[in-house]
């Protein structure tokens, strides 16, 4: 019998849009929401990108996870496992080729310029960057990721 989504699984997607409009306070984030750094390079994702070490950061602070500036160890291992279980269902999508609307100057020559425009390739096996499957675009962000959220429970 197919089991619902977990606590942890409910609330890393519910976090998505919340912790990334976050000032960043996490290794690897820029200077603004929506900014990230990965290898040297400062880009600025797509709207449907999302960077998990910002949704952890965001969570582990809301859940009182956060010991002298480090978040337990335990709570990183359950996160991961509630990410690779999303990521197994479906219910987000892992990408390798990340999809960005601005960089400085300095990531310019290191990024993939493609026809439909330009993107960060990333070589780790972690899940660090993730979207929505079927993500829709609207005239307002809000209305899409109340229509997303009802779509991932069902």
């Amino acid at each position: 019998m197919p089991r619902g989504l977990g606590k942890i699984q409910l609330e890393i997607l519910d976090s998505l849009d919340v912790a990334m409009s976050q000032p960043p306070e996490y290794r690897g984030a820029g200077q603004e929401p929506g900014w990230v750094c990965h290898g040297g390079l400062t880009v600025q994702l797509h709207q449907d990108v999302y960077d998990l070490r910002a949704v952890h950061h965001f969570m582990a602070q809301e859940n009182g996870k956060v010991i002298d500036g480090h978040v337990d160890k335990y709570y990183q291992e359950v996160f991961s496992d509630a990410v690779r279980a999303l990521v197994r269902r479906g219910k987000l999508e892992s990408l390798w080729l990340v999809p960005v609307i601005g960089w400085t100057p300095k990531s310019e020559d290191h990024l993939l310029h493609l026809i439909d425009g330009a993107y960060l390739w990333v070589t780790e096996r972690q899940r660090r960057f993730v979207r929505v499957p079927d993500y829709r675009v609207f005239a307002s962000r809000s209305e899409d990721t109340l229509f997303n959220r009802q779509e991932i429970r069902a």
